[in-house]
């Protein structure tokens, strides 16, 4: 059965299909050397060549497409062969790949989806965000808000006033969150971060001793 290919997805397989022989083989070594790939832009960064005409921002889509579906391979209760299969074939019917095309983009991403770096990053990632809500991004906004007197033409004063949003995940789904929050909040807020902070240092550290890779942080690889 053929796999339903996101919209976002179908430009990068275009590359990485029509790419050379040699140029694939270029890209797939270059893979091999990097560490594990949890940023795509960071990764694509790495790389000292890029096969064919690939731009830099061509091969990160291809680094993050190679991700999402190493993720989704993982999860699927089906072989690496036939999910490559059902993979090109969705492709095919979308008319995404030219018919001669396919039997060389099975090889490739048959290969490309076993390298280490990219399913030992999809893996991670999965693991550190395998929960219902995700966080995504935050941002406050300040305003100072006048408190009236019994007239409503004297002001007696001023409060300065916080409104929290919080944008994240839930059920792959974007949700958003908004607390409002003074001063004494922000506090709280910053003290309990440098609580966790310092607590991710301690157990960072204990892994550096241990000789084991950190794979939560980028800069780390």
């Amino acid at each position: 059965m053929a796999l339903n290919i996101p919209e976002r997805f179908k430009p990068a397989l275009k590359k990485v299909a029509s790419l050379s022989d040699n140029d694939a083989a270029v890209l797939q070594a270059a893979l091999e050397r990097l560490p594990v790939v949890r940023n795509p832009e960071k990764a694509a960064s790495r790389l000292a060549s890029h096969p064919g005409d690939l731009t830099t921002q061509d091969v990160e889509s291809i680094i993050a497409v190679l991700g999402a579906l190493a993720s989704l391979r993982a999860n699927l209760p089906v072989s690496p062969s036939k999910f490559v299969d059902e993979l090109c074939e969705g492709l095919l019917g979308s008319n995404v790949v030219e018919e001669d095309k396919g039997g060389s983009l099975k090889r490739r991403l048959l290969s490309l989806l076993d390298t280490e770096s990219v399913v030992i990053g999809a893996k991670a990632r999965e693991i550190q965000r395998e929960h219902q809500n995700v966080f995504m991004g935050a941002r406050v906004y300040s305003d100072l808000r006048p408190v009236f007197s019994g007239a409503a033409e004297s002001i007696a004063g001023a409060v300065v006033v916080h409104n929290f949003r919080l944008a994240y995940m839930y059920q792959n789904e974007p949700c958003e969150l908004y607390v409002a929050m003074d001063d004494e909040d922000l506090d709280t807020l910053q003290k309990v971060i440098a609580r966790a902070q310092a607590k991710s240092k301690t157990m960072t550290d204990l892994m550096r001793r241990a000789e084991i890779i950190d794979l939560g942080r980028d800069d780390e690889n």
